[in-house]
């Protein structure tokens, strides 16, 4: 999966995260992102926050293209 960033301040401050860590920018994303979830807790465990998060998923992945193919 790509993720395209465009906001010149996000991709700042992700190289601003992975120059600290000493991480990739696709690390610094991946231990922000799983440290966010992370304090989130318990939080969002209802069965309408649980679907509602699946929804939100998977109309993230019908906006990306499709990968090619190789054959």
């Amino acid at each position: 999966m790509t993720i395209e960033i465009n906001d010149p301040e996000t991709i700042a401050l992700i190289r601003l995260l992975a120059a600290r860590t000493g991480d990739t920018d696709e690390g610094a994303v991946d231990a922000a992102v799983t440290t966010a979830l992370g304090a989130l807790g318990g939080r969002g465990t209802s069965y309408r926050e649980r679907r509602n998060a699946r929804v939100r998923a998977r109309a993230l992945e019908a906006e990306q293209p499709p990968s090619p193919q190789s054959v």
